[in-house]
C-alpha cells in the first residue's frame, strides 16, 4: 500500500477548519507512527476489527486529510 503524503500546501486557515481527531483516530496515528503498519495500527485503535476490515479501513484513514496533517505534524516535531 502506497501512502501519498500531505504536501503542506494547506493554509493555516484551512488547517484550522479540519475537525480534531477523535480518540480512535488519535490512537491510530500514534500506533501508525510506532509501527509504520496501517493495518496493525487500525487493529490497535479498533480492537474488534477483522484483518480484511482493518486492511481496507486503514487505507481509507490514511487518505483522510486530517489524518495526513496529523502524521505530518507529528513527524515534523520528531525531525526538528
Amino acid at each position: 500500500m502506497a501512502l501519498i503524503w500531505y504536501n503542506g500546501d494547506m493554509s493555516e486557515q484551512e488547517q484550522e477548519k479540519l475537525k480534531p481527531l477523535n480518540k480512535r483516530r488519535r490512537v491510530f496515528v500514534e500506533a501508525y507512527l510506532k509501527s509504520w503498519n496501517a493495518t496493525d495500527a487500525y487493529k490497535v485503535a479498533y480492537t474488534k476489527a477483522k484483518d480484511n476490515t482493518a486492511r481496507a479501513n486503514s487505507s481509507d484513514l490514511l487518505s483522510e486529510t486530517n489524518i495526513k496533517v496529523e502524521i505530518e505534524k507529528r513527524l515534523s516535531e520528531i525531525v526538528y
